[in-house]
């Protein structure tokens, strides 16, 4: 069986590289004898580390082959043409990129959080481009597979109405989160169902020691995402926050950089270091930021942490998977939709609404529950992984 999976990411998202590992295990469990064809953002770094022949992702090659206006809009136009005409090979990479949907099987796309978009022209042509993927598989008329994803937010209804219209198509769609999935029957998408994010389904890695012992650390990931002016106070509070509680705890701070891509506008080192900087100078061992290379060697740091304050959302799944107690920042619904999943919704607060006060809180009662926290979530993230490959290997099974 030939299957294609056309909208991988890049491997420096630590939190989309999750996902795309976890599918591929499960497509290996089910269909051991299946080929399987990546489409990525980063083909080459992406076919070096999955060791599976990888091409260009469809939206890449429209927005990215080059940036000028014209030329995208060009783009456009040579992509309308050879779908309407298949049998014309305008564009060389686009042609092979097509051949893939065409030769495949089976499509299948890797859960991820793109279906949303903020204001602005720029992210509502980012996610149009997000889309033709969806579009192609759909008109290429073979079975198609939509992992575990997110729904939204969008800034205007026209976007969550258009990419709803695009998805009510005969095929089995996952979305990871009841929040998401209620906003998706909101817009028509009955068809929609309940699956975890596959980053929760990665296994745990083997320890031969408890390596909390020897690393007694309080790791935290921050992400740039609000106006400077609340952004400026997040990083205050959560500084603030961390420094009272090592003082008393008597734990060190570690920063963790889960994804640096500045050239699509994720500066996650930039703001490790503004709050490295913030935290210096009270009395507590501040440790350097931390670059995470690959879902592995996260799982690993996240494995030495005690606890975990998480701004970015996959920084807490991946934590999870190693039963490390986490409080998460939320700064869309996803957070708090995945959290709720896991039973660690009381530790969720939302982003805007961080203060000194109410993360020192949280950090003090995760601290005081931690081992009954780690026991839930093993508990429940084994049951996870249990019934969610039984569920996928039925699904594979049929196609």
């Amino acid at each position: 069986m030939k299957i294609l999976i056309p909208n991988a990411t890049s491997p420096k998202n630590i939190g989309d590289q999750a996902q795309l590992l976890s599918l591929l295990s499960i497509i290996k469990h089910a269909r051991p004898k299946s080929h399987v064809v990546i489409q990525s953002f980063d083909p080459e770094t992406q076919a070096k580390q999955i060791h599976l022949p990888t091409m260009r992702l469809l939206a890449s090659w429209l927005l990215f082959t080059d940036t000028k206006l014209v030329n995208r809009a060009l783009r456009c136009a040579i992509l309308c043409i050879q779908l309407v005409f298949p049998q014309l090979t305008i564009d060389k990479t686009l042609t092979n990129i097509l051949a893939a949907y065409k030769n495949a099987d089976a499509i299948i796309f890797v859960g991820n959080g793109y279906l949303r978009a903020r204001k602005g022209i720029t992210q509502s042509i980012f996610l149009l481009s997000q889309l033709v993927p969806f579009f192609v598989a759909r008109r290429s008329g073979k079975p198609v597979i939509i992992a575990p994803m997110g729904f939204g937010p969008f800034a205007y209804r026209w976007q969550a109405a258009l990419v709803a219209q695009l998805l009510s198509f005969p095929c089995l769609l996952f979305i990871r989160e009841r929040i998401s999935l209620r906003l998706a029957r909101k817009f028509g998408l009955l068809h929609a169902r309940l699956g975890p994010d596959h980053g929760l389904l990665l296994p745990s890695r083997k320890h031969g020691k408890n390596p909390r012992k020897s690393q007694a650390v309080v790791g935290v990931t921050l992400r740039n995402w609000y106006p400077p002016n609340v952004q400026q106070r997040l990083e205050a509070s959560v500084a603030s926050a961390l420094v009272s509680f090592a003082q008393k705890t008597g734990l060190s701070i570690q920063p963790i950089v889960q994804v640096h891509a500045p050239k699509h506008g994720d500066i996650d080192l930039s703001v490790s270091r503004r709050l490295t900087r913030l935290m210096m100078g009270h009395g507590v061992r501040v440790r350097k930021p931390i670059i995470l290379r690959s879902p592995d060697h996260a799982q690993k740091i996240y494995a030495r942490c005690a606890l975990l304050v998480g701004m970015r959302m996959h920084a807490n799944i991946l934590a999870a998977t190693q039963t490390t107690p986490f409080v998460a920042i939320a700064y869309e619904h996803k957070t708090l939709g995945i959290t709720q999943t896991i039973k660690m919704g009381r530790y969720c607060v939302q982003g805007d609404l961080v203060t000194t006060s109410n993360l020192t809180r949280l950090l003090y009662a995760l601290y005081q529950n931690r081992k009954d926290i780690r026991a839930s979530l093993d508990r429940r993230l084994t049951s996870m992984k249990i019934k969610e490959y039984a569920h996928w290997m039925r699904i594979l099974g049929t196609i």
